[in-house]
C-alpha cells in the first residue's frame, strides 16, 4: 500500500520543517510495514545479522513487535530462530544494489511479501505487506480440488498419450468442441512436456500457471505412476495475476521512486558537504518533485485514499475514488457518497479524532461493495485531519460465504450418513465424529473426541493392524472388526479409511468409515442355515428314494411269494402227514425208515423256509401296536441268545442309558425278531473265534424325533459287494440261508416308519436300528 500526496500542499512551498513533518506522517500512515535496517558482519565480511534502524506504525501492526523492542536491537535478538532467507535476500540487494521483491514465511507463523532496497552502503529498506489470508485462502483451494466430482474447479485425468481419462463438468466446459464426448479441452495447452514424468516414474506433484485468452489458471499436475496416469486440478488465479500485476506496477513505480529519490538524497548529502546553499536548493526539488511522484504512485493504488477535515469535508482524494464516487470537491462525505447533507449516525471516519490512535472499520458502499477502511489521524498546520484509506473486500467477504456454505453442506453430508465416520489423528486419537457414531458407541460427542480409536474395538491388536496399514498405504477397504459401545454391545463393522496429508504431503490423520454389518452377519446366517437344511433334506430325500423303491421291490417280491407260498403250503402239509402215516407203520430199524427220517426233515424245511417267505409280505396286523421301551426290549434278547453268546464265545456289550426318552409304539414281537436277527448274523460272523457284541443307545437330533440302537461285532465287516444289496431277499453270504433274514427285518422297520441301514466300522460291521420316539407325538 502507498499513499497518495495529493492531500498535500506542493512541496515547493513548504520549509525544510515542513517537509520532513509531511514525510514522517507519510511514513506514519502507511498501510505497509516499512522499516529502515544496516547490516551487520563478522570478521570475514560475512552479513551475519541486521540491525533495525526506524520502523513506521504498520510494522508494529503487521509483526506484533513494538518499535521500542527493536530500534537499536539485532533481528535475531527480536525474532530468534527466523527463517534464514530474510538475511540471504537482504545482504544480496545491499551486495548488489538492485532492489527485490519476493514473498517468504517469518517465525512470526504469517506469510510476507516484500520489496527491498538499498539506500546506502550496508543500510537497506523494506516495505512489506501481509499475505498471510490469501496463503491460506490458497492452500484450501487446492484442498477442495482434491475432491474431483463435486469440485467446483476443473478436474481432467490424461493418460500418458495426452488422451482424456476423465473430466468433471466443470473442465467440460473449457472442451474446444463440446459436440464430441472425447473433445480437445483448452486446459490442456503445452501440457506434452509434462508428460514424460509419468515414463521416468515422477511422484511428486508440479505446478504451472497458463494463460488461455485474458484468464490466468494454476494448474496442479499430480502423478499416478502406477497407473501411468496424469491428474490436473486446476483453479481460475484471474483476480490474483491481475492483483499482482496491479501490485507489482505499483511496486516497480515504488521501486523507481525510491531509488531515485534516494539517489538524489545522497547526492544532495554530498553537495550540501561543499555548499550549503546548494544543498538546500536540491533538497526543495527533490522534495517537490517526491511529492509529484508520490502523487502519482497513490492514483496508481487499487484501493481508494481520502483526506478529511474534522468537519467530514473532502479535502483530497485518489483517481480511485473519484472513478468509483465521483468528484467530491468542495463537499462533504455524505453529500458525495449519498446525496444528503445530514451526517451518517454510523460513519466511523471521524473516531481517531477521539481516540488520537487509528481506527480500522468495514464499510458497504452505496454500489454495495465492501471495503475494509483504514482511519489514521495526523496534524496539518495544526488543523487535526484524517488519511483514510479503503480496500475493495467484497470478492474474499463473498470466498468466505461460499466457504462457510460449502463447509455447512459437508458437514450436513458427514451428519446423515448412515456410517459411523470418524476423523483419527495420527497419534490415534479421535478429532470428529457424525451423528451415526455417537448413536452406536453410546457416547457423547465431547467423550469420544479425544478418545483412543482402538478403545473402540474388541480385538485391539486387529484393530491395530488396520490402523497401521491406513498410514502405511494411505486407505483400507472392508476390514472386518467387532466394535463394542459404552454398554458392552457388540456390532460387527467393516473399517474402511483414506489418509489426509498436510502442506508437506505427509500423513496426519485419515477418515474411517465404520459400516455396520449385523445385518448382513444374520442374513450370512440365515443363508448357512438354509443351505445346511437343504442338504439335509436333500439327503433325506435320496434316502427316502431308495426306501421307497425297495419297499416297493419287497412288496412286489411278497406278493409273487404269497402266491407261491400259498401253492406251495398245502401239497406240502399233505406230503408231511403222508409221510408220518409211511412212518408209523414201519420198523424204525428198517432201512427205510432212516429215508422217510431224512424226507421229513427236509419237508420241516421247506415248510419253515415257506414261513418266512410268508413274512416279506405279511400284511400289518389291526389292533397289535402298543408302547413298549426299546431298552427292555433289547435286554430280553439278550436273555434269548444267551445259549447262542456262550457257545459262539461272544461277550455282550450293552450300558443302558439312566435317562432320556426310549419309549416307541408298534409290535413289540416284531421288533423283537429283527434285533434277534441282527444279533444272530452278528454272532454268527465272528466264528469260529467269537468276538463281543456291542449294543449302544443314541438319541437322533432333535427336529427327527428319533431313538436308535447302534449294534456292533468285531467280525470281518461287510464286503462293498454285498452292502449294496444285503437287504433285498436272497442276499446271503452263508453256506446255509435263505438270505431272508435282514430283507423281512427291512420290511418290518419300515412297517414301524423307522430307518434300517448297515456299515463298516474300524473293528467289524454296524447296524442301525432308528425308531420313532413317541414324543413327536407332542
Amino acid at each position: 500500500m502507498t499513499i497518495d500526496l495529493k492531500p498535500f500542499k506542493n512541496a515547493s512551498l513548504l520549509t525544510d520543517a515542513e517537509n520532513q513533518e509531511n514525510y514522517r506522517s507519510l511514513f506514519s500512515s502507511m498501510a505497509e510495514g516499512f522499516g529502515l535496517h544496516e547490516l551487520i558482519y563478522d570478521s570475514a565480511g560475512k552479513a551475519i545479522d541486521y540491525k533495525y534502524l526506524d520502523v513506521n506504525p504498520a510494522f508494529e501492526r503487521l509483526t506484533g513487535l513494538s518499535k521500542q523492542e527493536v530500534i537499536g536491537r539485532m533481528h535475531t535478538e527480536c525474532v530468534p530462530e527466523d527463517n534464514p532467507i530474510w538475511l540471504e535476500r537482504f545482504s544480496e540487494v545491499v551486495r548488489s544494489g538492485v532492489s527485490e521483491r519476493f514473498e517468504a514465511h517469518s517465525a512470526l507463523d504469517r506469510y510476507y511479501q516484500v520489496f527491498a532496497y538499498k539506500f546506502a552502503d550496508h543500510k537497506f529498506g523494506v516495505i512489506f505487506s501481509d499475505i498471510t489470508e490469501d496463503r491460506r485462502a490458497a492452500l484450501h483451494q487446492e484442498w477442495l480440488a482434491s475432491f474431483p466430482e463435486n469440485n467446483p474447479h476443473p478436474v481432467i485425468e490424461i493418460d500418458s498419450e495426452g488422451q482424456i481419462i476423465y473430466q468433471n463438468e466443470p473442465a467440460k466446459k473449457s472442451c474446444l468442441d463440446s459436440r464430441e464426448k472425447d473433445c480437445s479441452n483448452s486446459l490442456l495447452q503445452d501440457i506434452t512436456p509434462y508428460l514424460s514424468g509419468l515414463t521416468k516414474g515422477v511422484s511428486q506433484q508440479k505446478i504451472r500457471d497458463i494463460q488461455i485468452e485474458n484468464a490466468w489458471f494454476r494448474q496442479t499436475l499430480l502423478y499416478l505412476p502406477e497407473i501411468q496416469h496424469l491428474r490436473i486440478y486446476t483453479i481460475d488465479i484471474t483476480d490474483q495475476v491481475e492483483a499482482k500485476q496491479a501490485l507489482q506496477l505499483a511496486n516497480s513505480q515504488l521501486e523507481g521512486l525510491v531509488s531515485e529519490r534516494t539517489e538524489e538524497l545522497y547526492e544532495a548529502n554530498r553537495i550540501a558537504q561543499q555548499n550549503i546553499e546548494r544543498r538546500l536548493a536540491s533538497e526543495q526539488a527533490s522534495l517537490a518533485r517526491e511529492g509529484q511522484q508520490f502523487e502519482i504512485l497513490v492514483d496508481l493504488l487499487p484501493a481508494y485514499l481520502v483526506v478529511l477535515s474534522q468537519n467530514h469535508e473532502i479535502v483530497r482524494t485518489n483517481r480511485y475514488f473519484r472513478e468509483h464516487f465521483g468528484d467530491p470537491a468542495g463537499t462533504t462525505c455524505d453529500q458525495c457518497l449519498f446525496n444528503r447533507d445530514k451526517l451518517s449516525e454510523a460513519c466511523e471516519s471521524l473516531k481517531p479524532l477521539e481516540t488520537k490512535t487509528s481506527h480500522c472499520w468495514e464499510w458497504e458502499a452505496p454500489d454495495g461493495r465492501i471495503y475494509d477502511v483504514y482511519d489514521f489521524p495526523y496534524m496539518m498546520d495544526d488543523t487535526p485531519m484524517i488519511l483514510e484509506v479503503g480496500i475493495d473486500i467484497t470478492n474474499i467477504k463473498q470466498a468466505q460465504k461460499n466457504l462457510v456454505r460449502m463447509n455447512e453442506y459437508n458437514r450436513g453430508l458427514i451428519e446423515i450418513n448412515m456410517d459411523a465416520l470418524i476423523t483419527v489423528k495420527k497419534s490415534g486419537k479421535i478429532s470428529d465424529v457424525n451423528e451415526t457414531a455417537i448413536t452406536v458407541t453410546n457416547l457423547t460427542r465431547d467423550e469420544l473426541i479425544g478418545t483412543d480409536f482402538l478403545d473402540l474395538f474388541t480385538d485391539k491388536e486387529k484393530a491395530s493392524k488396520g490402523f497401521d496399514i491406513v498410514f502405511k498405504e494411505g486407505s483400507i477397504r472392508d476390514y472386518e472388526l467387532d466394535l463394542i459401545n459404552h454398554l458392552g454391545q457388540i456390532t460387527p463393522v467393516t473399517f474402511n479409511a483414506i489418509v489426509f496429508r498436510n502442506e508437506e504431503g505427509e500423513f496426519t490423520e485419515f477418515f474411517a468409515s465404520l459400516r455396520d454389518q449385523t445385518e448382513f452377519k444374520r442374513k450370512e446366517k440365515e443363508l448357512n442355515q438354509l443351505n445346511k437344511d437343504l442338504g439335509n433334506l436333500i439327503a433325506e430325500d435320496s434316502i427316502m428314494r431308495d426306501q421307497l423303491v425297495q419297499s416297493e421291490k419287497l412288496a412286489a417280491l411278497g406278493r409273487m411269494l404269497a402266491t407261491i407260498t400259498h401253492e406251495i403250503n398245502n401239497p406240502l402239509q399233505t406230503i408231511k402227514n403222508s409221510l408220518y402215516l409211511i412212518q408209523a407203520d414201519i420198523d424204525p430199524q428198517e432201512q427205510n425208515y432212516e429215508y422217510l427220517e431224512i424226507a421229513t426233515t427236509e419237508t420241516k424245511r421247506i415248510a419253515k423256509l415257506v414261513g418266512q417267505l410268508k413274512e416279506i409280505y405279511r400284511p400289518p396286523t389291526l389292533g397289535t401296536d402298543a408302547s413298549f421301551n426299546l431298552i427292555s426290549v433289547v435286554s430280553e434278547v439278550r436273555g434269548l441268545l444267551a445259549g447262542q453268546l456262550e457257545e459262539g464265545k461272544v461277550k455282550w456289550i450293552m450300558d443302558p442309558p439312566p435317562d432320556g426318552q426310549w419309549m416307541t409304539i408298534g409290535d413289540k414281537d416284531q421288533i423283537k425278531q429283527v434285533f434277534i436277527n441282527i444279533c444272530t448274523n452278528g454272532i454268527e460272523a465272528m466264528q469260529p473265534d467269537g468276538g463281543q457284541l456291542e449294543l449302544v443307545f443314541v438319541q437322533g437330533n432333535p427336529e427327527s424325533y428319533e431313538i436308535g440302537v447302534l449294534v456292533r461285532d468285531t467280525g470281518p465287516g461287510i464286503s462293498v459287494e454285498y452292502l449294496k444289496r444285503m437287504f433285498e431277499p436272497f442276499q446271503t453270504t452263508k453256506a446255509k440261508g435263505a438270505g431272508l433274514g435282514l430283507a423281512i427285518s427291512y420290511e418290518i422297520i419300515q412297517r414301524h416308519h423307522g430307518r434300517l441301514t448297515a456299515r463298516n466300522y474300524d473293528q467289524g460291521a454296524e447296524f442301525a436300528v432308528w425308531l420313532p420316539s413317541t414324543s413327536s407325538s407332542k
